[in-house]
């Protein structure tokens, strides 16, 4: 079941990034923790960071460095991003409810 888990999170990862990230904008690391959190599943940056790469390659989002104490990248995402986010939303929110993590 482990297993099964992963790779529908894996396959819907651009679309749950975009969803994410049209909250509020959030680093790749953050991006991480989050979906381990809500989902359960372990995403490492070899996984998380060439989709975020992808994603701002397509237009879907943008990225801004950001310096305090390290620089990090913050993501945000694009109007076209949305677009598409719009477009799949009912879809997202049934597969997203199916496999959330519920804490007791």
């Amino acid at each position: 079941m482990k297993e099964f888990k992963e790779s529908v999170i894996k396959a819907l990862l651009p679309q749950l990034i975009l969803l994410e990230l049209n909250a509020q904008p959030r680093h790749g690391y953050a991006l991480i923790n989050l979906i381990r959190k809500k989902h359960g599943v372990y995403l490492g940056p070899s996984t998380m960071y060439p989709t975020l790469v992808e994603l701002e390659k397509q237009g879907l989002i943008h990225s801004t460095w950001q310096v305090n104490d390290r620089p990090r990248k913050l993501y945000e995402i694009t109007n076209r991003g949305r677009t598409l986010l719009g477009q799949n939303s009912a879809v997202l929110t049934i597969l997203n409810k199916t496999i959330e993590v519920r804490q007791p």
